[in-house]
């Protein structure tokens, strides 16, 4: 299970934290994931925001970038050797959309 490290209440302006968006099981192993909108791009090129909208929490105070849909979500888990992220197709069930404060 991986849990995003603080509350949607605790996200302002100044601290650049992602809103929580919700959370789904990955099928394989049926672990629990939490994911946030991303606002600001760090990506600095590599897996761009417009690509990958999303990140996903996987321990403590890590997160991958992803796109997640309705019934699977896009992992970028790791670079290949040219820059290029290395994406994996997870297939998830259980997603809840969480409410975001305006």
């Amino acid at each position: 299970m991986a849990f995003a490290h603080y509350f949607n209440d605790q996200v302002t302006e100044s601290n650049k934290l992602e809103y929580i968006a919700g959370c789904f099981n990955e099928n394989e192993y049926n672990h629990i994931f939490e994911y946030g909108i991303r606002v600001t791009d760090y990506s600095s090129g590599f897996a761009p925001l417009s690509d990958f909208p999303h990140i996903v929490f996987v321990g403590d105070k890590s997160f991958r970038y992803a796109e997640v849909k309705k019934t699977v979500a896009y992992v970028v888990v790791n670079q290949d050797k040219d820059g290029n992220p290395v994406v994996e197709k997870w297939n998830i069930k259980n997603h809840r959309k969480y409410d975001i404060p305006s």
